[in-house]
C-alpha cells in the first residue's frame, strides 16, 4: 500500500505541475489575438478613412458644377474662351490701345501715332456674328476718321467672328460716319487678331474736294414731269483716288440759304445701282445726276447754285457749281413736304454719263 500511495502522490503533483501549462499558453495566445484585433481594428480604420476622403472628392466638384480640371459645367458663365467674344486683343499697332480683349468696352483706342478713338460706346448687340454700336470720334472734314476734328457720333462694327490665339474674338473693327456719306465697308477695317490695318493702302486714298474741279455737265433730257442737272468731278491731283457712295448735294438759293429738299437715291430718271468705289486717274472724271419734279403748285424758291459734299468731308470743303446761265429749273415747291417736287434724287458716283440713268 504504501508503494502504491507514493506513486499516486508522484502522479499528482506531476499532474500538478503540469497543468498550468495550458493556462498560460491560452493566456499567451488571447494575448496575441487581441494584438492581431487592435492591428486588424486599426488597418481597417484606415482603410475606412482613406475611402471617405478621397473617394467623394470628385463628386463634391461635381455637386458645384465642376469637373476635375476646374472648369465650370453649370449655369455659371465659363471663361472667354468657353464661347462670349471679346473684342480682339492688344497686339501690333494696337498693342497700346483701349478696349481691346474685353466684352462690349465703352471706350475703343487704337493706340500710336492714329489718335482714332470713340468714347462712350454704346452696343446694341453683341455675341452674333456681327456686334454694332455707336460712340462718339473726331471727325475731320478734309478726308475722314483722324484723331483732331469735330466730335461726331460713329457707327461702330466689329465682325469676323472666330477663334484667334485660342480665344473666341471678333478679329476686325471698322467706323464711320454716315451722316457724311460714310458707310460700312467689309474690304477695309482693322484687324485686331493680327494688329495690322487691311484694305487702307492696297487701294488709293478717297478723293478730297481739292483734289478734283467740279463743273456743269452736259444738257440732259430728263425724264417727264423732271428737272436734271449732271455734275461732272475732274480729278486734278497728282495721283489716283477713290470716289464711292453719295455725293450729299444741297440746292442755294440767290440769297445763300438752302433749300427745303429732301435727297433720295433714285427716282424714274436716276439710277437705282448700288454705288461702287470707282477709282480716278488724273485727269478722269466722274459723274453725279441731280434730278427732281416739277412744282405743280408753283415755285417757293429757285436755286441759283449746288453745292456738292464728298463722301468724308464736311461744308467747309463743299464743292459749289453756279445755275445762273442753266437751263434747268431745280426749286422748291410751295406744296409743302408732301410735295414730290421738295425731293431731290441724287445718283452715285458714276464713270460714264449713261450710268446715272436707270
Amino acid at each position: 500500500m504504501a508503494g502504491i500511495e507514493e506513486q499516486l502522490k508522484r502522479i499528482g503533483a506531476a499532474s500538478s505541475l503540469r497543468q498550468p501549462t495550458p493556462v498560460a499558453e491560452l493566456r499567451e495566445r488571447a494575448s496575441h489575438i487581441r494584438k492581431n484585433r487592435r492591428r486588424l481594428t486599426s488597418g481597417l480604420l484606415i482603410f475606412v478613412a482613406i475611402i471617405i476622403f478621397l473617394v467623394p472628392l470628385p463628386q463634391l466638384h461635381l455637386l458645384h458644377g465642376s469637373t476635375t480640371s476646374g472648369r465650370k459645367t453649370g449655369s455659371t458663365i465659363g471663361p472667354v474662351g468657353a464661347g462670349i467674344p471679346v473684342l480682339g486683343e492688344p497686339t501690333g499697332a494696337f498693342a497700346q490701345g483701349d478696349g481691346f480683349g474685353e466684352v462690349r468696352p465703352s471706350r475703343i483706342y487704337s493706340g500710336g501715332d492714329s489718335g482714332e478713338s470713340l468714347s462712350g460706346v454704346v452696343w446694341k448687340s453683341w455675341g452674333g456674328v456681327r456686334a454694332v454700336g455707336s460712340g462718339l470720334g473726331k471727325y475731320n472734314e478734309s478726308g475722314g476718321k483722324v484723331g483732331t476734328g469735330s466730335e461726331e457720333l460713329a457707327t461702330i462694327v466689329a465682325f469676323k467672328l472666330g477663334t484667334c490665339h485660342g480665344k473666341v474674338m471678333y478679329q476686325a473693327l471698322e467706323w464711320f460716319f454716315p451722316q457724311y456719306g460714310q458707310r460700312f465697308s467689309p474690304n477695309q477695317y482693322e484687324n485686331i487678331c493680327s494688329g495690322t490695318y487691311v484694305g487702307r493702302t492696297s487701294q488709293p486714298p478717297a478723293c478730297l474736294s481739292n483734289d478734283l474741279t467740279a463743273r456743269r455737265g452736259p444738257q440732259i433730257s430728263p425724264a417727264t414731269g423732271e428737272a436734271a442737272l449732271v455734275v461732272d468731278l475732274t480729278n486734278a491731283g497728282p495721283g489716283s483716288c477713290v470716289l464711292d457712295g453719295y455725293p450729299r448735294v444741297f440746292l442755294l438759293a440767290r440769297e445763300g440759304n438752302e433749300l427745303s429738299l429732301a435727297q433720295v437715291n433714285h427716282s424714274q430718271f436716276i439710277t437705282a445701282a448700288a454705288p461702287r468705289p470707282l477709282t480716278l486717274a488724273p485727269g478722269a472724271t466722274a459723274y453725279v445726276a441731280v434730278a427732281k419734279y416739277r412744282c405743280d403748285l408753283g415755285d417757293l424758291q429757285v436755286a441759283s447754285r449746288v453745292r456738292l459734299m464728298l463722301p468724308g468731308s464736311g461744308p467747309s470743303t463743299a464743292l459749289t457749281i453756279s445755275l445762273s446761265d442753266s437751263t434747268a429749273s431745280l426749286s422748291s415747291c410751295n406744296g409743302g413736304s408732301d410735295d414730290p417736287g421738295n425731293v431731290v434724287a441724287v445718283s452715285p458716283f458714276e464713270p460714264s454719263l449713261d450710268a446715272t440713268n436707270p
